[in-house]
């Protein structure tokens, strides 16, 4: 005689109950962090867990993410989404209701993002996302804020080991003039270049295909690869040779060397 299980399938796939020994960790890890986040001057928001299908466009591919839940309003009929993502729903704010606001604008976030796909860092299509946004800074003092606010915060709520990864989202768009490449066609580029479609850019454009192919080989951690970055001949900023002012306050100062510190020697 077989047996057969009754225990019924409570939840979809990747969707769990958090029992109370974990809710309650979730909650006084949020509680600090925001804490934290408050003191550095960033504003909590908190942005509705729903968003219409268009504000939540995959910016670079240009159609929805795989990432988000989408589904139909039964009250409007227009095409909804699960937040997938908190810092595309910031970026909304900032360009409209707070747009008429001084910069920088510093906000915070803390909150639920969902998965359509499979995350992969684990098995929960439903978990915690908290963040900052520091919008409209115009020098690299605000990337220099918010590499030491994400070691002060991610070592207060108990990380030992931690690691950074630094990128310049600028820097495409900087090697591109460089290049002199036409501005229409600029976007099928960076398409290519998100898709990692290595091969086809070199038959496009065989300069970039090869400043590409060094930045992506000098990728990863920087102890093995400081050499490589050294080489790499980009035609515009040069962070190697650039000399921190003397007129510099004191604490400017110290803040712009724990940068390179952290850049060169992490």
């Amino acid at each position: 005689m077989i047996l057969q299980s009754s225990k019924k399938k409570l939840l979809p796939v990747g969707f769990r109950d958090v029992l109370t020994n974990e809710a309650n960790l979730q909650l006084n890890y949020a509680k600090q962090l925001i804490k934290i986040f408050n003191r550095w001057g960033y504003n909590l928001i908190e942005p509705p867990l729903i968003e219409y299908e268009e504000t939540l466009l995959d910016v670079k591919s240009d159609k929805l993410s795989n990432k988000t839940f989408t589904f139909m309003d039964p009250l409007t009929k227009e095409t909804l989404s699960l937040r997938p993502d908190i810092t595309v729903q910031l970026a909304r704010i900032a360009s409209d209701r707070l747009s008429d606001y001084p910069k920088p604008l510093r906000l915070c976030y803390y909150g639920d993002v969902f998965r359509a796909d499979k995350p992969k860092l684990s098995n929960d299509r439903q978990f915690k996302q908290a963040g900052v946004e520091l919008i409209g800074s115009k020098n690299c003092f605000g990337d220099i804020e918010i590499i030491i606010l994400s070691l002060e915060s991610l070592s207060k709520i108990g990380f030992k080991k931690i690691s950074l990864d630094l990128n310049i989202p600028v820097i495409i768009d900087k090697i591109l003039d460089d290049l002199n490449v036409e501005k229409n066609k600029k976007k099928e580029l960076k398409k290519l270049i998100a898709k990692r479609d290595i091969k086809t850019l070199k038959n496009f454009n065989v300069n970039l295909y090869e400043i590409l192919i060094q930045l992506i080989e000098s990728s990863g951690p920087l102890k093995k690869n400081i050499n490589k970055i050294k080489k790499i001949k980009l035609g515009f900023f040069d962070l190697m040779s650039f000399k921190i002012s003397p007129n510099l306050p004191i604490l400017i100062k110290k803040l712009f060397l724990f940068f390179l510190n952290l850049l060169f020697f992490v």
